[in-house]
């Protein structure tokens, strides 16, 4: 038997959260322009344990089984303010004042969700959100009041505020962590021993494969991870129950 395992311990942090490999990229990634650096934790990528282990038996009658294990912890997922889709965001989701929209919820950071944050604590978060910062002006939005061209009325009539977020469902997910148990078995033949024509070196190697054996459900594959934009909707992070999940890693589905 060749046995083989091993352990990874791991921090990825950065001031950004997309799964592309430009997350680290000091210019390009940052959520507040003016203060590149004012969010700065676990990215997209960050998966803080690794375990891989793998085993080969030589059985009798020339029969070889191999097996695989492999396990991540899950990612974890920066909350976002969630935009309307509509002219003025700047007023609505750019808490910040740099000139970008979608900022990420006030009171975390990147990477919150699934380290600060779980799933179970969201709706605390989300609340202490609502009570203190959800219906105020932005950066500019309070430019227009200073400039004496809108009041504060009139913006929060128009809808020019922060918004108010909706809270999770009872039994809401965070991102999945990644199993999978993978099993071989082959035998060698020589074929050598039937067709004495044959040298000694050709062997024939027919094997069987069965991938994730136990059956377990991944979620979140590359790509198509649970949303950290708040909207509510399934397929967020404050809309989303085991029922709702439709992001099943299936063949074919690459996962980080």
């Amino acid at each position: 038997m060749s046995l083989i395992a091993s352990y990874t311990l791991s921090r990825y942090d950065a001031n950004g959260t997309s799964t592309s490999a430009g997350d680290g990229d000091f210019v390009n990634n940052a959520y507040d322009f003016d203060n590149p650096l004012h969010a700065f934790g676990p990215n997209a990528l960050d998966r803080t344990h690794l375990v891989s282990v793998g085993a080969v038996l030589d059985l009798p009658y020339a029969a070889r089984l191999g097996l695989t294990f492999h396990y991540s912890s899950a990612a974890p997922l920066t909350l976002t303010l969630p935009q309307a889709g509509t002219p003025g965001e700047i007023f609505r989701t750019d808490v910040t004042g740099d000139g970008t929209v979608g900022d990420i919820l006030p009171g975390t950071n990147v990477g919150s969700f699934g380290r600060s944050v779980k799933a179970e604590d969201l709706n605390n978060v989300i609340t202490a959100y609502n009570n203190n910062d959800a219906g105020k002006l932005t950066p500019a939005g309070q430019a227009l009041v200073s400039a004496n061209l809108f009041t504060q009325a009139q913006l929060v009539a128009l809808g020019a505020v922060t918004p108010t977020l909706a809270l999770a469902p009872p039994g809401q997910v965070g991102l999945s962590p990644l199993f999978t148990f993978d099993a071989h078995i082959s035998w060698e033949l020589r074929l050598a021993k039937a067709m004495h024509f044959l040298p000694e070196r050709v062997i024939l190697e027919p094997q069987i494969a069965l991938y994730n054996v136990f059956k377990f459900h991944n979620y979140d594959p590359f790509g198509n991870e649970l949303s950290g934009v708040l909207t509510g909707a399934p397929g967020t992070a404050n809309g989303t129950t085991r029922a709702d999940r439709g992001n099943l890693i299936t063949p074919g589905s690459a996962s980080a």
